[in-house]
């Protein structure tokens, strides 16, 4: 997708220019080789790994191959070099091979694919649990950015809060256009036949709005803007969250 133009652009120049520069050491940079990696895409690691270093950014290289998948002898020295000398650290996940003999090869890109993508889902989870954006296995922050998941924020609230539904609906709605009460709501966001596209559109710009809603249906008394100070210091969300739950009584229908 190197040739695309705008948000599509993901190749090694948008990569050094744009992403690289707003790394810290807070950041992970994971590197992937494929099964088609050459010793010239693993000194393309070699050199990024130097990059990285410099500016004290974590780097490690994950290798998903399948088992009798023949290897490159130069890619694997390639590979120590880049464990030995750069310090990188470096994983390896083998699969077992296809039973299917007569689509093996189709079979093992999926295995490979796949797996990629399981262990790409584990590592973004487990870094959004290290945020605190994770409360009982859920994710806390969701952005409403379609009609899924404005109903999942409110199955999210409805949850996490202990309400129904309806009143999770109201939290989330007040969480949105943040208002305390509806004689502030515009008459025609409360209304049932309001499009939930436009409840979405309103949604997407606002930040914490999942967890606000929250917290407003777990406070009976909670305003809008006393929700948002208690998310806005550095405690994360989850911790801001099981406090709230301790303490607050539950809101009235």
């Amino acid at each position: 997708m190197s040739d695309k133009p705008g948000p599509y652009k993901i190749d090694w120049t948008h990569f050094e220019r744009v992403v690289m520069p707003s790394l810290t050491s807070r950041d992970l940079v994971l590197g992937i080789p494929s099964a088609g990696t050459t010793t010239a895409h693993v000194e393309r690691l070699q050199q990024l790994a130097t990059q990285l270093q410099q500016h004290k950014v974590p780097f490690a290289v994950l290798q998903i191959r399948d088992s009798e998948a023949a290897q490159n002898p130069a890619v694997i020295n390639a590979l120590n070099i880049l464990s030995t000398e750069h310090s990188v650290r470096t994983v390896s996940i083998v699969l077992s091979s296809p039973i299917a003999q007569p689509t093996q090869s189709m079979t093992t890109v999926f295995q490979t694919d796949f797996a990629t993508k399981l262990v790409l889902n584990a590592m973004s989870t487990g870094a959004h649990v290290l945020k605190g954006l994770v409360y009982r296995n859920r994710m806390i922050n969701v952005r409403a950015s379609n009609s899924k998941l404005f109903a999942r924020a409110i199955g999210i609230v409805a949850a996490v809060a202990g309400v129904q539904p309806a009143e999770a609906r109201w939290a989330v709605l007040r969480s949105i256009y943040r208002f305390d009460d509806a004689k502030q709501a515009p008459a025609h966001v409360l209304s049932d036949d309001y499009p939930v596209a436009m409840h979405v559109q309103a949604a997407t710009a606002r930040d914490r709005m999942v967890p606000v809603a929250i917290l407003l249906a777990k406070c009976a008394s909670m305003l809008c803007a006393e929700a948002e100070l208690a998310l806005s210091s550095n405690t994360p969300i989850r911790s801001v969250i099981q406090q709230t739950l301790r303490i607050s009584p539950v809101a009235s229908a």
